[in-house]
């Protein structure tokens, strides 16, 4: 018999009776598990949610460890989209090349200044203005540097750019303080849990075992102490 569907409407952070020192301690090892399983930046703008939720309800996020995990792994995604880029290029290059294209005056559409400024000049400050160049001649001579595979791909170096850049140099710069009232706040960061759990939940269907990855359950289970209910005060 299948389960009732309501049930998987309604958020299970919402409303339960941990103690604020609880919820505080759940977020931060949510935040932790997320951090550890991000190798490959999957999960970066998640947390990143997650850390200005948690901030804005819990006070300043303190755990060093994980900032300075995530910034180190925003930088290296960073830096791989930059080499990716650059190696692009001089596929591109070859093949304008092997079009006899860089005989003619075309060729300066692509690289006005050589290819050289764009294979090794490339870097964060000019990434994506160098991106748009590129992308904007294969465009108009789609022809001889690729077709429409060849604009897709620069365009998706464009929007990558724009999305891992944004969220290394928000890592990098000063984290955003709660300006909501701590009751609003708090049902934010109880939305954002859900969505988190959602999120993961649809990655590993039917992989129930794979919530121990991410959430340490036991810790809005257990019963306060005393002195962290008079820390919720």
């Amino acid at each position: 018999m299948m389960k009732n569907l309501e049930g998987y409407f309604k958020n299970p952070f919402a409303g339960t009776r941990a103690s604020f020192y609880s919820k505080n301690r759940f977020s931060d090892e949510h935040i932790g598990r997320l951090t550890a399983n991000n190798g490959g930046g999957q999960y970066t703008a998640m947390i990143t949610e997650t850390i200005e939720k948690h901030e804005a309800f819990f006070g300043q996020f303190t755990n060093v460890k994980i900032k300075d995990a995530l910034r180190q792994q925003q930088t290296q995604l960073v830096d791989e989209l930059l080499e990716a880029f650059r190696k692009r290029v001089s596929r591109l290059n070859n093949l304008l090349i092997v079009n006899e294209v860089n005989n003619t005056p075309l060729y300066e559409q692509f690289f006005p200044h050589g290819v050289m400024a764009f294979t090794d000049g490339t870097n964060k400050g000019n990434a994506l203005n160098n991106m748009t160049l590129i992308h904007k001649a294969v465009q108009a001579n789609a022809g001889v540097s690729g077709g429409s595979d060849a604009v897709n791909e620069f365009a998706g170096f464009m929007e990558q750019w724009e999305v891992l850049r944004s969220l290394q140099l928000k890592l990098m710069g000063e984290t955003i303080g709660g300006r909501t009232t701590r009751d609003a706040a708090g049902a934010e960061w109880e939305k954002q849990m859900f969505k988190n759990l959602l999120s993961l939940a649809l990655q590993f269907i039917n992989q129930p075992e794979m919530v121990d990855d991410f959430f340490n359950q036991s810790v809005l289970r257990k019963k306060s102490s005393a002195r962290e209910r008079e820390n919720d005060q």
